[in-house]
This record gives structure tokens, sequence and C-alpha cells, in this order.
């Protein structure tokens, strides 16, 4: 069976794993030592409450047909094990479903976006695991792995936590980093916590907005009977020329 036109793969709707797939390009290098493989699916427990979501097909992966097969896949098991996790527990899979050459491209991630996208909606996880800043920008939309990394993010679109961490393969480049170690130990046992209760732990905030002289006044007094407050601003631009868009202040945990 012949392999279709991107134009016409780009208009059917995704139902499954498409190994004649023509989306994008990568479906004509998606090789490793002559081995073909396109559209690499995710394996694991479809009635897991957690799946962990990486970047892209290695090399081995391909061979094995198996996401996360090679060493990084070494790494994330022996994490898994430590934290109380095996890897039938869990559901694993990739931005990308085919190998790339190189670096992903944007257009490429958008047009395995559906693939991944209907996984999730397969398998239902309470949490996902994003390992790496492909999963995190792929899932989520969101830039900055390091800024983000280790907090819960909820996800309308899927209707989940979301918490992103290291790749493991990351981890292998940066093996005498023992704290980024202890970091995604810690990340993968937070995502097991949250899997386990639905709860993230994160204390609720209780924002009262000043829009008015009486809430701005009542506002000071409450300043005033305190022997502790904070004070934080939001702005646009740069901190020397930047507008302040608001200031925040708070007088005890939580509000």
């Amino acid at each position: 069976m012949a392999r279709i036109s991107m134009k016409q793969a780009m208009t059917e709707v995704v139902t499954g794993r498409n190994p004649l797939c023509g989306r994008c390009q990568l479906c004509k290098n998606s090789k490793a030592d002559g081995k073909e493989v396109v559209c690499l699916w995710g394996t694991g427990n479809l009635t897991a409450k957690i799946m962990l979501v990486g970047d892209q097909p290695s090399k081995q992966d391909i061979l094995n047909e198996t996401p996360f097969s090679g060493d990084p896949g070494t790494v994330l098991d022996k994490v898994l094990v430590r934290v109380g996790l095996k890897r039938e527990d869990v559901y694993v899979s990739h931005s990308l479903k085919c190998r790339p050459m190189a670096v992903s491209k944007p257009m490429e991630l958008t047009a395995c976006a559906p693939y991944l996208a209907y996984e999730i909606g397969l398998v239902k996880p309470k949490v996902i695991g994003l390992l790496g800043a492909v999963a995190l920008k792929q899932v989520l939309g969101l830039d900055g792995i390091t800024k983000f990394r280790g907090k819960p993010l909820w996800s309308d679109k899927y209707n989940c936590w979301c918490v992103p961490t290291w790749h493991p393969a990351y981890l292998i480049r940066n093996e005498k980093s023992i704290e980024e170690d202890e970091q995604f130990r810690r990340d993968l046992d937070y995502i097991k916590k949250i899997a386990e209760t639905g709860n993230t732990g994160q204390l609720v905030t209780d924002y009262k907005y000043v829009t008015t002289m009486e809430l701005f006044n009542t506002m000071m007094v409450e300043l005033h009977s305190r022997t502790v407050s904070s004070v934080d601003t939001e702005t646009w631009g740069d901190f020397l020329t930047g507008k302040i868009i608001t200031v925040q202040f708070s007088t005890k945990v939580g509000t």
C-alpha cells in the first residue's frame, strides 16, 4: 500500500498509529541501520495514571520499535524503580513519531501533534511527565524547561496535570550533575504522588483585586495592621523603563 501525499495526510482525521503517514518529510528518513519505522507509537499501560512524553525516537527506539529503549530508557527505568514504579505502570511516548536526522523542526512537531493528542486522549492520564523542552512545547506550548521544571501545570485541553522535568538524555550528557539527577528523581516521585492523590500540594492563593478607592483604603488599613508584608510588581518592558502593570501586596500566606 502506497504512502499518501502530505496534502492528503494533513486533512485526514487521526484515529491511531499510521505507518504510512505522510504528514511531513520525517517519514522519508525515520530509519536506523536500514530499518524503517514510521509513526512509532507509544507503549505501556493504556489505563495508566501516568504518561511520560519525551522528544523524539532514538536509533535504538527505531531498531526495537519501542520508545525509550536505549540509554535514556535505562536511566528512566532505574529512576522509576527508585520512586516505586515500573515501566509497566506508566505509558511512554514521544512528541515526534518519526526519527529526525537532526534537531526537530516546528513543522514536524505540528505534523505529529495530532498523534500525541490522540494517544493522550486514549490513555486519559491523571498526570503527564514532560521530559524535556520539546515535550513541554508540544503539550503545553511553553518554552523554558529550566523555568518550569518541577512545577505542576494544569492542562484544560487534556484535563490533567503536567509536570515538566529533565529528559534522561540530558542527564546522560551532564553525568556529573548530582543535583539534576536528584531533581529528576524528585520530579518523578512528585508525578507519582499527584497520580495517586490528585493533589499537587500547591497552596491555592486568594486574590483580591483593588479596583476602587474604598478597596484601596481597606487594603491600607490591613497593611498598616501587620508587622510583616510582602510586595511584588509586574511590569511591561525592562526594569529601568518598563511600565508598571500591577503591584501586589500580601500580609499572610495564601493571600
